[in-house]
């Protein structure tokens, strides 16, 4: 199985301008050598004492900062968790970044006993910690993240330190400092939510030796306290995760700072007839990697870094810059403010740091359909920023009195050991900083914390009365406290009572936050559902939503909550319909009711790719029988294409017998009536789109004479449409899909002909694509034969086909050898495969060792006139649509599967040169190409936009992507460099690079 992976790879054309974070880089110190020592050019930058770092962040009007903690109260604070008492844990990371064996991580419990806002008395709670990123506490001690292993301690006999040290889960990754588990959460359903990051994990239960590993890899899990069974959810995040009021959950990555999961993971698995959109989205209005505006100067060994990089002295990414304001490159510790302290506009509003340039940033978050949009506040600023480099902001906390807590890690020096070359590194001191660490206190510059009892202070009455506050973390650890009480101590009495109030408060309350909290705390702990089914009724949406996620299992078995599903399925909100359609996949009632509410679902969500896909898993093979309904209410043309849905599941699930009964039916109809043909299309379409051998799918339209001959004539057709240029594009598109309905070797000549520059792009792609369906020796040659005239967009397609079976990746070769094309046309990971193939190892070496194939830097040396070159822009922009707009999206044109573009001007033509030419010097592991290799042996390539416990989804250029499930994939394997091709110069001469350059240039 390996083997035949050895040469596969796509070419992902436009991608890899891609990380190149924010430093000042001198094109005339870009030729120059590095001195015998570095020491003069390194000089170490000082710290600075807690008020006077203070002093050099700049806050935004309206706001101040105050110092709530510092060293040596706390130390290298990278998480924060206050308990009932308002008594601050800080993890402390003192091992950071290359110490993994050391243990010096700590926890440190700090108190402000004089309620002046300066946490002055701390006490060592738990140490010798090997990289602790996270805690939260519960039941009077704290669970802790500290890879490979999950801890809870507690303080039992008053003395301050945790005398309880157990390990609940172990099995967590460690192979990356910067992508470690981290950001413990408090749920709305009463769960502790942990994001795994990128280092994954097997997670087990040493308690539960018996109990089998559970993967986590590409997603995060959520835990129960009490009996510490675990549940996957969506993941994919990096260091930071927070829900808002709502229970929506938010994620960041270094590289894309605002990210949302639309879904919980476990429908994904539910979904299998057809497979959900992925649920992690990018949510950012202005891009994953939008501008940042620092105000800090650039460290001196980012720049020597970056002077040794272009002159080749180390790999790396050629890191541009050249102003103040740079873009995300190390995004962290999304927090969504729920406090009541700031004023009302803040509330629900995103923060998250960049730590590589000092600043923290904040993003007013509207809801949009299923999903949000997040848009900037500060115009060409930001919230927070320091001109002290050593301004480290990993995290931040809502916290008892409303406002917002920053953990500044307080380093000199950020940054993955191994991105350091060792000459820089032995002049830096990477545990510069250890000993320091502040907390500080963002507030209204008129704030005066309101004098109110702790909730240690107060009875399980009054924390349901807690339950009504506007403060977020109040809401939280009352809620905590309920569950904690309900769950481990109350009394038969206890526990009637405190149920009684939740149902009232869930029933009566006038704030929806509250209703929303009693109603999770009774799905926990009480049988009773009487409350969630008033909560059907809700005026707020949020609580329609969750009270249905809380009445999933009765669906199948209360008629009285089945009668109210019908109106939600009309109701005006998005999330409520989507958790109405995502509720009946997961619920047990009968096919034929859920079908029905699911498809009402479908009819008032035309346009939403994830209700949509949800519906047509309610409905499943009951599509059929909803699309005899449609057509026995003898439809117009308008009502037949809203039965376009119900065709296309029709003929992707439905059974023989169904198919049978429908091609009678279709029989008694008019033969020729023009409004049903869409329809028609759309059934055949489907059918033919199954995942079974052309001789079983001959043999099912065997049985279907009607549908059979429907076919024929739309073949008919589309063997004449195809080739009328007169016709509308996608009337052709479609022409060649309905050719390859029942395609003969003749037909790949033929198509092999679109591929023509006097074709539109639109339709090359479109034959190029259906080649792919073929398993003709005869593809490769035909393909072969057009190459020269290809664009790299058809280049990119046309490789992805040679290379998509063994025996055309031979032919390749063959016809290579016969002098029909260069290997050298090809990627050089596409190369390294093939010089990895045993069979075709040395044939592939001896017309290599013929080539005048040069090196990176060869080509680089080439095109360096182009920087001096004057360029035409408008050429340029035709440049940029032609060879880089699959995956860059610049001036409207183009899609974002990479980095945004939108800043390059000031990184200078030199390093975007440098970028282009030599794309895979360093590459980010979010740009790296995979390669799936199914069971029938499909082979499928893209970068992973998103896993889920059902399938993983690649996307490619154009932002096209291939979801698969996962019991189809026989393999998968990582090409571990960037998804840009090196090469592509070879589809842009001199002159049209430095048009490129004098397009990227001149952007605003």
């Amino acid at each position: 199985m390996m083997q035949r992976l050895a040469w596969i790879w796509i070419p992902m054309v436009g991608v890899g301008l891609s990380n190149l974070p924010s430093t000042v880089v001198s094109p005339l110190h870009a030729q120059e050598r590095n001195p015998p020592s570095l020491l003069e050019e390194l000089p170490r930058i000082a710290p600075k004492d807690p008020m006077d770092a203070m002093r050099e962040i700049q806050i935004k009007p309206g706001y101040r900062l105050e110092l709530a903690a510092a060293e040596p109260e706390v130390r290298d604070p990278v998480a924060i968790s206050f308990d009932d008492q308002e008594r601050m844990f800080v993890v402390e990371m003192c091992d950071y970044s290359e110490q993994d064996q050391d243990f010096l991580g700590t926890i440190h419990r700090l108190e402000d006993r004089d309620q002046d806002g300066r946490y002055e008395t701390s006490v060592l709670f738990a140490d010798k910690l090997s990289w602790p990123t996270g805690a939260i506490c519960f039941d009077g001690g704290i669970f802790v993240a500290a890879a490979p292993d999950i801890w809870y301690l507690k303080d039992t006999d008053g003395d301050g330190k945790a005398d309880v040290r157990r390990k609940v889960f172990t099995g967590f990754g460690r192979q990356n400092v910067q992508g470690l588990l981290n950001s413990f959460c408090w749920g709305l359903d009463n769960r502790i939510y942990c994001q795994v990051s990128s280092s994954g994990a097997n997670i087990t239960r040493p308690d539960r030796p018996d109990l089998p590993p559970v993967s986590a890899s590409g997603r995060d899990f959520s835990f129960d306290p009490i009996t510490f069974d675990i549940r996957l959810e969506s993941g994919g995040g990096q260091h930071g995760m927070s829900f808002d009021d709502w229970g929506r959950r938010f994620v960041c990555h270094n590289s894309d700072h605002l990210q949302m999961y639309v879904y919980p993971d476990r429908y994904a698995s539910l979904c299998k007839a057809y497979p959900l959109p992925p649920s992690r989205q990018s949510i950012a209005a202005d891009g994953p990697q939008a501008n940042v505006y620092r105000v800090s100067p650039v460290e001196p060994w980012r720049i020597v870094r970056t002077r040794m990089r272009v002159t080749n002295q180390t790999p790396g990414m050629i890191e541009g810059g050249g102003r103040a304001s740079g873009y995300f490159t190390s995004a962290t510790g999304i927090t969504i403010y729920r406090g009541d302290a700031f004023p009302s506009d803040m509330l629900g509003v995103a923060i998250v740091g960049d730590v590589g340039s000092n600043i923290v940033h904040r993003k007013k978050l509207l809801e949009s359909g299923c999903s949000m949009v997040g848009h900037r506040i500060d115009s060409e600023s930001e919230f927070l920023a320091a001109t002290d480099t050593w301004f480290r902001p990993v995290q931040f906390a809502n916290t008892p009195d409303g406002t917002l807590y920053v953990a500044d890690l307080y380093r000199e020096v950020i940054e993955h050991p191994k991105s350091l070359p060792e000459e820089i590194k032995q002049h830096l001191d990477l545990t510069s900083g250890r000993d320091r660490g502040r907390i500080y206190r963002v507030a209204p510059i008129d704030f005066k914390p309101k004098a109110a009892p702790k909730l240690s202070q107060q009875s399980p009455r009054e924390w349901v009365k807690a339950l009504e506050s506007p403060n977020g973390w109040k809401r939280d650890t009352a809620s905590r406290l309920l569950f904690e009480q309900l769950s481990l101590r109350a009394t038969d009495a206890e526990r009637s009572e405190i149920l009684g109030a939740l149902e009232k408060t869930a029933i009566h309350s006038s704030f929806p936050q509250a209703r929303l909290h009693a109603l999770g705390l009774l799905a926990r702990t009480s049988e009773s559902r009487e409350a969630h089914q008033q909560g059907l009724l809700d005026v707020h949406p949020r609580v329609r939503e969750w009270s249905l996620v809380w009445l999933e299992d009765r669906i199948g078995s209360d008629e009285a909550l089945q009668k109210m599903l019908p109106n939600l399925a009309k109701d005006p909100d998005s999330r409520v319909r989507l958790q109405l359609a995502l509720s009946l996949v997961a619920s047990s009632l009968h096919p034929v009711a859920k079908s029905k509410i699911a498809h009402e679902t479908l009819v008032n969500s035309p346009s939403d790719p994830w209700i949509a896909a949800a519906c047509f898993n309610a409905i499943g093979s009951q599509a059929t029988a909803i699309l005899f309904q449609q057509l026995d209410a003898s439809p117009s043309a308008l009502e037949l294409a809203k039965a376009l849905p119900m065709g296309r599941l029709t003929g992707k699930l439905a059974s023989a017998d169904q198919l049978s009964t429908l091609d009678k039916r279709l029989a008694a109809r008019p033969k020729s009536d023009p409004n049903a043909m869409p329809l028609i299309a759309e059934i055949l379409n489907a059918i033919h789109e199954r995942n079974m051998a052309d001789a079983k799918r001959e043999e099912l339209f065997d049985s279907l004479p009607t549908l059979a001959t429907l076919r024929d004539q739309l073949i008919k057709k589309g063997r004449v449409d195809f080739a009328k240029s007169e016709l509308p594009i996608a009337d052709r598109q479609e022409a060649i899909r309905r050719m390859m309905w029942q395609a003969n070797e003749s037909d790949i000549s033929t198509l092999a002909a679109l591929i023509h520059q006097r074709e539109p792009q639109e339709i090359q792609v479109a034959a190029a694509n259906a080649l792919r369906q073929f398993t003709s020796s005869q593809v490769p040659i035909e393909l072969l034969k057009t190459w020269t005239m290809m664009s790299p967009k058809l280049r990119s397609i046309a490789s992805d086909i040679l290379f998509a079976r063994a025996a055309w990746v031979e032919a390749l070769v063959s016809q290579a050898e016969q002098g029909n094309f260069l290997l050298t046309d090809l990627d050089v990971i596409r190369l390294n495969g093939l010089r990895n193939d045993r069979k075709l190892k040395d044939r592939v070496e001896k017309l290599l060792a013929s080539s005048t194939f040069g090196t990176r830097s060869d080509v680089f040396e080439t095109y360096r006139s182009a920087l001096t070159m004057p360029g035409d822009k408008q050429k340029g922009k035709k440049v940029f649509a032609q060879s880089c707009s699959a995956c860059h999206k610049l001036e409207g044109v183009g899609y974002e599967l990479a980095p945004s573009l939108a800043s390059f001007q000031f990184r200078g033509p030199e390093a975007i040169l440098q970028n282009i030419i030599e794309p895979n010097r360093e590459v980010n592991p979010q740009y790296v190409s995979y390669t799936i290799v199914t069971e029938d042996d499909r082979v499928l390539s893209g970068m992973i936009q998103s896993e889920s416990a059902a399938s993983v989804t690649l996307v490619r250029g154009e932002n096209q992507t291939d979801t698969i499930d996962r019991s189809e994939i026989a393999e998968m394997k990582s090409s571990k460099l960037s998804l840009m091709p090196e090469g592509l110069e070879r589809q842009i001469d001199v002159s049209s690079m430095a048009d490129l350059l004098a397009y990227l240039m001149s952007v605003k």
